[in-house]
């Protein structure tokens, strides 16, 4: 047997390598997790990265890592979950919040912050701790604790200074206490005039205003868009002249907003008014919603946007809520509420907006209401020749939609997205059976196209929305005799699993191997499958308008062959002699800038159909193209006008109208196609500035020279401003929004922004 003999002194010598090893391991643990913590944050993997984050915080709690960790797990409590927070519902959409924490997590937040202070006082954290400790209380509606928290951060530190001041001033007006934001601010601008000084202009702006000192709160807005051209220009010459000018539109809009409001307030002598309302599940209140104030001359085509800088609330245990010393104006309420507490439930809607003058109480109830349940098509079930859609009644209702879209899937089967739209309307009856094949002949020639990430056009596109071999989720909504929605039988279900979603197919049996590539997104096979088709049948009505369609839409969004698709539309035409493939031929000349033949077929089309206001409005454009007199243009809108849905006609009238130099005649348009909601305001102060174009321009449209018409054009601003509207009439497609906005322009920005956001939607 073998005997090995150890002396003691190398005993020692073994176990003090061993805990030297021990030790470098333990000092160096720390940094190792940590790194890996910030590489699974990087990777979108933030919940995996604050359980490490919170082990480093726990078990070394002296190491090097340990402030940081704590900094960053209480930052991710801060600011939300991988998962859903928070869904976020507004009047005309509903959105979900991964970057926003549920109370837990600012609990949380806090309590780790705080500890974060008590363990490392002398960290360059602990200081910016009191900040985000304001900030939370501030989340959670705690006003006391959040102003303690901020004025001490505001007193205390250097770093935050600012920030601090900002967001203690945002409380101040919140609760009407002007005098101290407008002191915060005077303090920031003197001590700190360099950092963040556009947002605190701001709110100096805004507690001048509360204070009604109006004059100097105006002076005060007509500075900030200098100064922001100031900053942007000088500090990021790095970014695209793109950014930068974005930038800076967007705080001169944010002061055209509040030099907009003060004239109100100075007409209305400073009378405030206020919002109250009620949140009920049921017809029990709801205690602790989330209610986000919206103020649409701010924010005119808001929605899901980012909740942080608006104004909020939370309803208390009656359910009641409050938005106090409001300035006459157009306001939205938005929800903000946990997935789990709406689960079956969806939001009865009334009105959207809320239309609040001077020294008046507004009343806006919100009530949650159980979803409507769906009897059949049952889930993954297969239709041929009908479908029939069954529901359960809803108490008052008057009538009902079905909506209806595909369902996306991924390689894998996977739903990768879905999108709706009505299908059917002003049903009043519980079940409707509808047959496949009359509904897929109708939703054939619908012209409505959306892409993917790869830039092709979507399957349903090209067959038309209800088509064999699609999938598709379904449901209905139900509306008073007034047209208040009552409930739905959506609820929110974007975040419910796929064995919830209401699901059916079409079979596959009637495609044609020409849908199936095209069903597969293999659009270069499926043009030659189709061209088969027609050498066997050259009157195949379905090849010849896959064919048109491909070529309209593109077998890519950036390959489209317009003259091409008109060739299969036209031959089509002699098959099938029907108004949409009138339309679509007009469209597909147009496009291809044949505009002698677009005009010829839309005024054939006259001959089937007389109530198509699309039909008028494109009338009208191809004249514009053919140098036809603006009264023959407006007269072809004016027509357009009293169809029905006329007012989708937009700013093509109120455009023509601002190039004659008629701007009674555009807010007399105004009034029709957007409802005075948008630019009617604007065009009255256009109007007030008399402002107009030079004769000899205004001439050369009314005679419709409009290619002409730009020579007579000079360079002040109210020029340019005619030159981007003249670019927005001439374009033979829409122009892009960067190209119209790339022109100098300043004098009259609001209100070609404001016409921008409705000529592109």
């Amino acid at each position: 047997m073998l005997t090995v003999r150890v002396k003691g002194k190398h005993i020692v010598g073994a176990v003090l390598t061993l805990v030297i090893v021990l030790l470098i391991g333990y000092g160096a643990a720390p940094g190792l997790i940590y790194s890996r913590a910030k590489a699974l944050a990087v990777d979108g993997k933030g919940e995996q990265a604050q359980q490490y984050y919170d082990f480093i915080a726990e078990r070394f709690p002296y190491s090097g890592s340990a402030v940081s960790a704590l900094w960053s797990s209480a930052q991710y409590d801060l600011h939300g979950t991988d998962g859903i927070a928070m869904i976020y519902i507004y009047p005309s959409s509903t959105g979900t919040g991964t970057g926003t924490a549920g109370e837990a997590g600012l609990r949380s937040a806090i309590e780790k912050f705080k500890a974060l202070r008590e363990r490392y006082p002398e960290s360059r954290w602990a200081e910016h701790a009191m900040r985000e400790i304001g900030n939370a209380y501030y989340q959670l509606n705690d006003y006391d604790k959040a102003i303690k928290y901020l004025r001490a951060s505001v007193k205390d530190t250097e770093m935050q200074e600012v920030q601090s001041t900002e967001l203690l001033a945002k409380i101040y007006i919140e609760q009407g206490d002007y005098q101290k934001a407008l002191d915060l601010a005077d303090k920031s601008l003197g001590i700190r005039p360099n950092q963040n000084p556009l947002a605190i202009m701001k709110v100096k702006g805004e507690a001048l205003t509360g204070l009604k000192q109006w004059e100097e709160a105006r002076a005060l807005f007509d500075a900030i868009p200098r100064k922001a051209e100031q900053i942007y220009t000088e500090h990021l010459q790095d970014e695209s002249e793109e950014t930068i000018k974005l930038n800076i539109t967007n705080w001169e809009d944010i002061a055209r907003g509040n030099i907009q409001k003060i004239g109100m307030l100075q007409a209305n002598q400073g009378k405030l008014g206020n919002i109250t309302g009620t949140v009920l599940f049921g017809d029990k209140p709801a205690e602790g919603v989330k209610l986000f104030l919206i103020d649409r001359l701010f924010q005119p085509d808001y929605f899901t946007g980012n909740v942080r800088d608006l104004p909020s609330t939370v309803s208390d245990n009656a359910g009641k809520y409050e938005f106090s010393s409001l300035q006459p104006g157009k306001y939205i309420i938005a929800v903000g509420v946990m997935p789990e507490r709406i689960q079956g439930y969806t939001l009865s809607l009334r009105e959207e907006e809320i239309e609040l003058k001077a020294d008046e109480n507004a009343a806006f109830d919100l009530r949650f209401v159980p979803t409507i349940r769906l009897s059949s098509p049952d889930s993954g079930e297969t239709v041929a020749e009908n479908v029939t859609f069954r529901w359960e009644p809803v108490k008052g209702a008057d009538h009902y939609d079905i909506f209806l879209g595909p369902v996306q899937r991924k390689e894998d089967g996977s739903i990768t997205g879905t999108y709706t739209g009505t299908f059917k309307d002003n049903i009043t009856d519980t079940e409707l059976s509808v047959n496949i094949g009359s509904e897929f002949e109708k939703y054939r020639l619908r012209r409505s196209v959306s892409y993917n990430s790869e830039g092709k056009p979507d399957p349903s596109s090209v067959l038309g929305l209800f088509h064999p071999g699609g999938e598709y989720t379904w449901g209905v909504n139900a509306f008073d005799v007034e047209g208040n929605r009552l409930s739905s039988s959506a609820g929110y279900g974007f975040f419910q699993k796929e064995k919830d979603l209401p699901l059916f197919k079409i079979s596959e049996e009637k495609l044609t191997k020409g849908d199936r590539l095209v069903l597969k997104g293999d659009y270069l096979k499926a043009i030659d499958a189709y061209e088969d088709q027609l050498a066997q049948n050259p009157e195949d009505a379905d090849a010849l308008l896959t064919l048109a369609r491909l070529y309209d839409f593109g077998t890519t969004r950036d390959n489209r062959n317009y003259a091409k698709a008109a060739e299969y539309y036209q031959r089509l035409l002699q098959v099938w002699n029907i108004p949409e493939v009138y339309e679509a031929l007009g469209a597909a000349y147009y496009n291809s800038q044949q505009y002698q033949l677009a005009w010829e077929v839309y005024t054939s089309l006259f001959e089937h159909d007389t109530t198509n206001w699309l039909a008028y409005h494109q009338l009208a454009k191809t004249a514009v193209h053919l140098n036809k007199p603006a009264e023959r243009v407006l007269s072809l809108l004016d027509k357009a006008l009293i169809q029905a849905n006329g007012k989708y006609v937009r700013v093509y009238p109120v455009t023509l109208s601002l190039l004659l130099g008629n701007t009674d005649r555009a807010i007399m348009y105004a009034d029709k196609v957007d409802e005075g909601n948008n630019y009617k305001g604007l065009l009255k102060e256009l109007l007030q500035k008399g402002m107009e174009p030079r004769s000899e321009f205004a001439e050369a449209i009314a005679a419709g020279e409009y290619q002409t018409a730009e020579k007579y054009l000079g360079s002040t601003d109210y020029d340019n401003f005619l030159k981007a509207l003249l670019t927005y009439l001439n374009s033979s497609q829409y122009t892009s929004r960067e190209q119209i906005q790339s022109i100098e322009r300043q004098l009259d920005t609001p209100l070609l922004s404001q016409l921008l956001r409705q000529m592109f939607l």
